[in-house]
């Protein structure tokens, strides 16, 4: 038997809280994990890059993208100096935004 969308949210938000990631939800069905760091500091920064498109792969998507302070963008250079990773994705399952959206400690935006 497969794990249910209510499973799968209660694993990803547990995962995200033991790596520091915070997870905001937003009415239109955008996921977005993001963790602050000190800025300029490249290993945090990658780490944060790792964990992030880490977690934001174990949601399924059925269209969409995902987008954000990647390290190939100029987004990346911002969020380095900055001191943040930031990536957002679109086109997540929506049956399990909705479970995402209803655990404690998953921001809704």
């Amino acid at each position: 038997m497969g794990t249910t969308d209510t499973e799968l949210a209660v694993s990803i938000a547990a995962e995200a809280v033991a790596l520091g990631l915070t997870v905001t939800v937003s009415a239109a069905g955008i996921v977005t994990v993001e963790r602050y760091f000190e800025p300029l500091d490249r290993r945090a920064y990658a780490a944060a890059e790792d964990d992030c498109l880490h977690l934001l792969a174990r949601i399924p998507q059925t269209r969409g993208s995902t987008w954000g302070t990647t390290s190939d963008s100029v987004g990346g250079a911002i969020g380095l100096t900055n001191g943040y990773c930031r990536l957002n994705m679109s086109g997540a399952s929506r049956r399990l935004v909705r479970a995402l959206a209803a655990i404690d400690g998953v921001w809704t935006a």
